[in-house]
């Protein structure tokens, strides 16, 4: 058996050791978290296409609407060329 079983960092580094060693660890788990995190964002960016403004878009111009192609403006859309139908029109 050797001398140096059962012994930690903290038997052979100083206090200054110790602390630069702690810092560095901090420093390599924050990468990593950030790495995490970017990666994720990337994945929702690649799944949900460029980030947009929630703002809907749509201008009322000359007595009609121009849409803007979001969710919203499509259901408004679908919703006008119904009633448009049902009009008569």
């Amino acid at each position: 058996m050797s001398d140096y079983d059962g012994m930690t960092n903290a038997d052979v580094m100083s206090y200054a050791e110790m602390a630069e060693y702690d810092r560095d660890a901090e420093f390599r788990l924050d990468a990593a978290d950030e790495e995490r995190a970017l990666a994720g964002e990337q994945t929702h960016a690649d799944e949900h296409g460029p980030d947009q403004d929630d703002d809907c878009g749509a201008e009322f111009i000359d007595g009609s609407w121009t849409y803007c192609g979001c969710p919203d403006c499509e259901q408004r859309e679908a919703d006008d060329a119904e009633f448009d139908e049902e009009a008569g029109g």
